[in-house]
């Protein structure tokens, strides 16, 4: 497993000890919009979904959240993504909901963190059954 650098080993976004968002089953966007909004350090799983084939498992990994809406999700990256699709898998790990969604732009950014991506992204479409589940 390649160790992202915005990852923090001794959290784990299962448990509830790094502040993932909510269960979108039965979670109203105001709600997750708030917890992707506040200083608590939101994760979610993401993997690169080139030329439009689903990824598979080991494909997924951790990103800092920046917001998350209706229509996208922006999260932190310290490279610039290179496809144009990537799958999210937004929610806790038993409950997750898969989006495939488009990625709009790479921003450079300089803060607290170092210099990294503020990646944003519209979502497309959604996916009734998990197309991987990433690894925990």
């Amino acid at each position: 497993m390649t160790l992202r650098p915005w990852q923090d080993e001794a959290t784990s976004a299962t448990t509830g000890d790094a502040a993932p968002l909510p269960a979108l089953v039965g979670q109203g966007a105001g709600d997750i919009a708030a917890a992707a909004g506040s200083r608590k350090r939101v994760y979610q799983w993401i993997a690169p979904c080139p030329a439009g084939q689903l990824p598979d498992q080991s494909m997924f990994y951790r990103v800092q959240c920046a917001d998350l809406s209706r229509t996208g999700i922006a999260f932190f990256s310290y490279e610039p993504l290179e496809c144009e699709e990537i799958i999210a898998a937004l929610g806790t790990t038993d409950d997750a909901v898969y989006v495939k969604c488009k990625v709009l732009e790479n921003l450079p950014v300089a803060d607290e963190c170092g210099p990294r991506y503020h990646v944003r992204c519209q979502f497309v479409e959604r996916y009734d059954a998990p197309v991987a589940h990433p690894a925990t």
